[in-house]
C-alpha cells in the first residue's frame, strides 16, 4: 500500500475534525497533522476548507463537496 494511500478521505478529514476541536489555530492544525500523517496526504487548500467547514459548524466528515457545488447551480 502506498504512503498516500492508507488513509480514506473520511479518516483524514476526522483527523482535521480533531485538530480543530483542540482548539488549535489553523498554522498549528496543520502543522501537526502532517507531523502525524505526512506531507502527502492531503494539500494545504484542501486541509483549510475542512478546518473552514468545522470551524463554520459543519462537523459532518461525510460533507461531500460534489454534491453540494451541484444543488448550488441548481438554484441559478
Amino acid at each position: 500500500m502506498s504512503e498516500t494511500n492508507r488513509f480514506d478521505s473520511k479518516t483524514v478529514r476526522s483527523f482535521i475534525l480533531y485538530e480543530y476541536l483542540q482548539g488549535k489555530p489553523f498554522e498549528e492544525a496543520f502543522e501537526n497533522f502532517r507531523r502525524t500523517v505526512g506531507d502527502d496526504v492531503i494539500s494545504l487548500q484542501d486541509f483549510a476548507f475542512w478546518f473552514m467547514q468545522f470551524s463554520n459548524g459543519n462537523m459532518n466528515v461525510e460533507f461531500e463537496i460534489k454534491s453540494e457545488i451541484l444543488e448550488e447551480g441548481e438554484d441559478e
